[in-house]
């Protein structure tokens, strides 16, 4: 129990008792004294002995003035917070006799003072029930509003794009591969809003309503190829490409574009989509594409795949590692010192000098000069140039009528035939030696399961070779169906250059001009354009 002091009107005059707190409680202070005398207007109190008595803290009686008229009644000091969320209330005792306070004058009080919200109709019991003086009781409390949260948008893809070079499994560091492109699939997210939360107001004990602060909303800003979820809470790509974030602004486009060489600070490309090159490509880097690859510079020694079209704005001077590999046609202002150069559809190029070229349709060399000097040049329908070989005589081999692939795979075959018909003839030799040693002496148990293992191995090969023979046959069909296969030469083609045509060979041995050269039969015949 606290300690508190307490007022009575005795015949010789007015006494101030001091209750001691009990059990721990906080005993009375001299603030809590001069508060009280001066509520009740009591002058001219000696302070100094009053003080000494409080220190005490003992219960005690001291005389400090005449009777006069006095509001005797138990009362309370109501406080309010400055925020108007706190009711606070010590009560004090009443004079000796003097009348209780009850509920209703609490709550009139309280109603006095405006106070509307939040009563605490348990601490006023409490008081009520205990009417422990000095102590502090919360007799209303305001409700604080919930504030609310922002919307927060998240990007799920690397939105600084950074450069990093990839470090190996033996500790080094690769340069070229610096995986530095968002890709992105269709149907993939590439941006999340977590919705905002509304805050709940809140009240003061006025009854003031206290509302909670407003929360910030987001929404989407994005271009083409993109769409926003039912829920208006996921951007999900359209297309396989790559995203790319500009400002607050997200795209996603299935073109690559590098703004100038692909070099070190680009290093290799590999994009499922286009990718267009302003610049050049480096030796030593790989640009690779699941659509077209355009390259407004120049090839070095470099590997370009596409599965659609190359175009090079100039050419290639591959230094003999440039590679060209695309699904679809090239087109370039020329093809030089190309270690390979291969596509499933059209080459339509300025000139071709000292590289290797297969096509799966037509070689088209339309150049100023029109040039085709050195190397291999393989086509399935025609090869068409102005000018083929050299008058240095140059070797030159022209091959037509056949697809690339298909003559590759029918030179495949050959080896695996060979290579299949040695290891029967082996197996064979195998098993004879051993049928004939067993019909003479009867062969131990190893040698019998040699035996065993030679004949299954041999009906393994049998099988094999079956399957590869009727595939070379059905290929040697159609390298034999070349009738429509040509080379055009609208200037002169010189000695040193070798045609192909299906099975057919030719070796130009003179220097010929505006003719065709054409498979009749089982020769190749030169006819005037």
């Amino acid at each position: 129990m606290n300690g508190y002091i307490k007022f009575e009107q005795k015949a010789d005059g007015l006494y101030m008792n001091i209750i001691p707190a009990k059990d721990g409680g906080t005993a009375t202070t001299m603030e809590d004294v001069i508060f009280v005398l001066d509520k009740k207007g009591i002058p001219n109190v000696d302070l100094i002995t009053v003080k000494s008595l409080i220190d005490k803290n003992e219960e005690a009686s001291i005389r400090i003035g005449d009777n006069g008229i006095y509001s005797t009644a138990e009362w309370s000091d109501i406080r309010i917070s400055r925020d108007g969320m706190l009711v606070a209330a010590r009560f004090f005792p009443p004079f000796k006799g003097g009348r209780m306070i009850d509920a209703d004058e609490i709550k009139k009080d309280l109603k006095y003072k405006s106070i509307k919200f939040g009563i605490n109709e348990n601490a006023i019991e409490a008081f009520l029930k205990e009417r422990e003086y000095g102590k502090q009781y919360i007799l209303a409390q305001g409700k604080k509003p919930v504030e609310g949260r922002d919307a927060s948008l998240e990007y799920l893809f690397d939105t600084e794009n950074r450069a990093m070079p990839k470090v190996k499994e033996d500790g080094t560091v690769d340069f070229y591969d610096l995986d530095n492109i968002s890709h992105v699939k269709e149907g993939d997210v590439v941006a999340r809003i977590t919705k905002e939360v509304e805050g709940v107001p809140g009240m003061d004990v006025y009854g003031n309503v206290l509302s909670p602060r407003k929360v910030e909303r987001k929404i989407f800003r994005y271009g083409r190829n993109l769409k926003v979820s039912d829920d208006g809470l996921s951007l999900i790509s359209m297309i396989n490409g790559h995203v790319t974030l500009d400002g607050d602004r997200v795209s996603v486009s299935n073109t690559y574009t590098v703004p100038a060489d692909v070099n070190l600070s680009v290093g290799n490309i590999d994009y499922d989509g286009d990718i267009v090159v302003s610049g050049n490509v480096i030796s030593g880097f790989t640009v690779k594409a699941t659509g077209n690859v355009e390259v407004r510079g120049v090839v070095e020694g470099a590997v370009i795949i596409a599965g659609g079209n190359i175009v090079l704005g100039r050419g290639i001077q591959g230094m003999q590692q440039g590679i060209l590999k695309a699904g679809g046609s090239i087109v370039a202002k020329f093809i030089e010192n190309a270690k390979h150069v291969e596509a499933e559809g059209r080459i339509e190029v300025g000139a071709i000098i000292q590289s290797n070229v297969l096509c799966g349709q037509d070689v088209v060399v339309q150049g100023k000069n029109g040039l085709i000097i050195g190397g291999k040049v393989v086509a399935k329908k025609s090869i068409l140039a102005k000018n083929i070989g050299s008058e240095m005589g140059t070797n030159t081999l022209l091959t037509v009528g056949v697809s690339p692939t298909l003559k590759l795979r029918a030179e495949e075959l050959k080896k695996q035939i060979k290579q299949l018909g040695d290891e029967k003839e082996k197996l064979s030799t195998i098993i004879v030696t051993l049928i004939k040693k067993n019909e003479a002496i009867p062969l131990d148990k190893p040698k019998l399961e040699l035996l065993a293992k030679s004949k299954e191995s041999l009906l393994a090969v049998q099988e094999k070779l079956k399957g590869v023979l009727e595939e070379y046959s059905s290929i040697s069909v159609e390298l034999e169906d070349s009738s429509d296969a040509c080379v055009k030469v609208q200037n002169n083609i010189y000695p040193g250059t070798k045609i192909t045509i299906g099975e057919c060979e030719l070796f130009v041995k003179e220097k010929n001009g505006f003719c065709q050269y054409k498979r009749q039969g089982y020769e190749i015949k030169s006819f005037t354009l």
